[in-house]
């Protein structure tokens, strides 16, 4: 394949995308990560054409390509990469995104051998600083990773290279194509992980949850999984892909969840369908609440889901989000939710928030959401604040507002907040001397 065909596949365009990433003196893999997340859409066109090749029978399914060693003496791998390497070395050192898809090209084709020799001559290049050598490779076997999970497990499991992050995302790839290959190389390797064990199995869980969510949740106990150790919210990143894969996340834990012993259930169901709820990803209100009807969500089950909404997500929808929880969820379960969602929503554009505030229908969520407006709003103006508490009915939710807001009393007006508590019959702690 040339790179100049214009049927690249999905590695090439992915290492396209990685050479974004590189930066002068090193290779940045927080914006390499960065930078892939970006452009998922593109790795996933790539990959919609390396199917179509596939299906012309230039590829099995699932299947490695096989390495070819280009034994050219003008694209001696090699020596690009030493090349590369130096050039990043300089004070003003850049990287062209072609010559890193050209190089990760070369170096796809390799052999297991064939790589560790070149990535030991690397590491030990003198000439080159040693930060540079380490991105380097860090930079090649992560493009690997994605492309070759097993070169770059070989190579990790004979401890060829060091641990730079790439045998995670090497693990999960070859879990989303077959889960088996991935857990014995885990069993058998497990103690060249170290601290980076728990990420690579959770690499493993999500991506096996993307094709089967259900076979993702029963591979939970085989890597040692317990509550509260992140598995079902690693499984609930697969719902995140469209609404479809949402559902089958749902009903492939809500089978999960009935199996589990009654004290044990409520907890995890609370975990479960807010982990889902965090995965939303730029889906609108009535997308969202249509689906949450449509697989039919308790009262309580709302709830549960609404501890998992931000106002990252929900933003300028935030007023009809809270209305919605107030008619739909249990009050007691949403109201964590419901003053969260108030009080970012406050904290970031208190005028929009008040104007909605004004307008809302009574009942129990706009009494949380006017507590937590109170709370969020005291540090700048202290007298909207008590304006907007003395509204709710006398009782707990008014006195906790009215402590709220002198908790939250500007600093600078010490003798404000000592006549604020005094009116309001709230304990203040003596002065410390």
């Amino acid at each position: 394949m040339s790179l100049n065909d214009p049927m690249k596949n999905s590695w090439l365009i992915g290492a396209l995308i990685l050479g974004i990433g590189m930066v002068p003196g090193f290779l940045d893999l927080r914006r390499i990560h960065e930078r892939r997340q970006e452009n998922a859409a593109l790795v996933a066109h790539g990959k919609h054409s390396e199917n179509s090749s596939d299906r012309r029978g230039e590829n099995p399914a699932g299947r490695e390509r096989p390495p070819r060693y280009r034994s050219s003496p003008d694209q001696d791998p090699l020596q690009e990469i030493l090349r590369i390497s130096r050039a990043l070395d300089e004070p003003d050192g850049t990287n062209n995104a072609g010559e890193s898809a050209a190089l990760i090209e070369m170096l796809s084709q390799l052999d297991v051998e064939s790589l560790r020799q070149i990535f030991s001559a690397l590491s030990r290049e003198e000439s080159i600083s040693a930060p540079t050598r380490r991105s380097v490779i860090a930079f090649t076997l992560m493009a690997l990773a994605d492309m070759r999970p097993e070169t770059v497990l070989a190579l990790a499991a004979d401890g060829a290279v060091e641990e730079t992050g790439a045998v995670p995302l090497a693990l999960g790839n070859l879990a989303k194509k077959n889960p088996q290959a991935a857990m014995a190389w885990l069993q058998a390797n497990a103690r060249l992980n170290g601290p980076d064990l728990n990420h690579a199995k959770r690499s493993m869980l999500a991506a096996v949850a993307s094709n089967d969510p259900a076979h993702a949740l029963q591979m939970m106990d085989d890597l040692g999984f317990k509550p509260g150790d992140g598995g079902i919210e690693m499984i609930a990143t697969a719902a995140g892909e469209s609404p479809d894969k949402r559902t089958a996340v749902l009903e492939a834990m809500r089978t999960w969840l009935a199996k589990l012993p009654e004290n044990q259930r409520a907890q995890q169901t609370n975990t479960a369908l807010a982990a889902i709820a965090r995965n939303l990803h730029d889906e609108d209100f009535d997308s969202v609440t249509g689906w949450i009807e449509d697989v039919d969500l308790t009262a309580a089950e709302i709830g549960s889901f609404a501890d998992g909404l931000s106002y990252m997500e929900t933003k300028d929808e935030t007023g009809e989000w809270i209305e919605w929880l107030g008619k739909n969820a249990d009050s007691t379960a949403s109201a964590g939710a419901v003053t969260d969602l108030m009080g970012e929503w406050t904290r970031q554009d208190y005028q929009a928030a008040g104007r909605w505030l004004a307008k809302a229908p009574a009942g129990p969520a706009k009494e949380q959401a006017v507590g937590a407006y109170a709370e969020a709003v005291a540090e700048y103006d202290p007298q909207v604040a008590v304006q907007w508490a003395m509204t709710l009915p006398q009782g707990e939710r008014r006195t906790r507002a009215l402590a709220n807001i002198h908790a939250n009393w500007p600093d600078n007006d010490k003798t404000g907040a000592a006549e604020f508590a005094q009116r309001h019959g709230i304990p203040v702690n003596p002065p410390e001397e």
